[in-house]
C-alpha cells in the first residue's frame, strides 16, 4: 500500500478528535466511519496515534471486530431521560454564572470529583492527561462550549456547578461536580433541579445526562434526580 493511498483511507476512515488532542498535546483520533470494514482495519493498522471511539453495546460484531483490532474495553456509558412537567423550582439566590475568574475554583473541585471512574481516567493512554481534558473541559465551557455555566453558592464560595447544554427538542448536563466538603449535602440535587428549571425556562421539556458505568455516585445522585 503506497503513502498516499494510506493517508487517504486514514482521513476517510479516521478523524482527528481537536479536543482531546489540544489537551494531551498529541494526536487523538476517532473512528469517523464504519461501514466499510477492510479499509477500516488498513486505516487503523495505517494510524500511528492514540484512536478512541463510542460504540452502542447493541453492535456486538463490530465490537468484536474492534477487539480483534486490538481495543480495550474502557468504560460504559448510561443515559438518563427525564420529562420536566412535574420539576419543582428552586430559588436562583444561591446560583452565578461562572466566568474565567471562577476557574482556579472550579479546577480545584474538578481535580478531586473528575479524578477516577471516568472515559478519561480508565484510558491507559488518556490517563495522565485526565485532569487536563477536564481542565479544558471546563474552561471550553465557561467560555460558551456549554450555554449555561452555573456555580452553587455556599457562605460566599463556589461549592458546585454544572452545565447545560440546549438541543433542538431537549437540554443536557454537560458537567456536574461538588467539592468534597459539600459531598452528600443536596448540592448536586440542587443544582440538577435548577437545570431542569432553566430548560424550562428556555422551552425544552425533556432533559438528558449520561455518565459512566463505574461512577456509583454519579449513577445514584442521577437516579434520585433524573429518573
Amino acid at each position: 500500500m503506497c503513502r498516499g493511498y494510506r493517508q487517504r483511507i486514514v482521513q476517510k476512515m479516521l478523524i482527528k478528535n481537536e479536543f482531546e488532542s489540544k489537551a494531551c498535546q498529541s494526536d487523538i483520533f476517532r473512528i469517523a466511519n464504519f461501514e466499510n470494514r477492510h479499509q477500516l482495519k488498513q486505516a487503523l493498522d495505517a494510524c500511528q496515534s492514540h484512536i478512541i471511539t463510542k460504540i452502542d453495546d447493541s453492535k456486538g460484531d463490530l465490537i468484536n471486530f474492534l477487539i480483534a483490532q486490538g481495543f480495550r474495553f474502557s468504560v460504559s456509558t448510561l443515559l438518563f431521560e427525564s420529562g420536566l412537567e412535574d420539576s419543582h423550582e428552586i430559588s436562583n439566590d444561591v446560583f452565578v454564572e461562572l466566568a474565567e475568574k471562577d476557574l482556579h475554583t472550579l479546577y480545584a473541585i474538578s481535580n478531586e470529583a473528575f479524578s477516577s471512574n471516568n472515559r478519561y481516567s480508565n484510558d491507559e493512554f488518556l490517563k495522565d492527561s485526565n485532569q487536563e481534558i477536564h481542565r479544558k473541559w471546563i474552561q471550553n465551557s465557561v467560555n460558551g462550549y456549554a450555554d449555561y455555566s452555573f456555580g452553587y453558592i455556599d457562605n460566599g464560595l463556589i461549592a458546585g456547578f454544572g452545565t447545560l447544554h440546549l438541543h433542538k427538542d431537549h437540554t443536557s448536563i454537560g458537567l456536574l461536580a461538588t467539592n468534597l466538603q459539600h459531598r452528600r449535602s443536596g448540592i448536586a440535587s440542587r443544582i440538577i433541579s435548577y437545570l431542569k428549571q432553566v430548560s424550562l425556562t428556555e422551552g425544552r421539556n425533556r432533559i438528558i445526562s449520561a455518565t459512566e458505568s463505574c461512577n456509583c455516585s454519579a449513577i445514584n445522585t442521577y437516579l434520585k434526580n433524573i429518573i
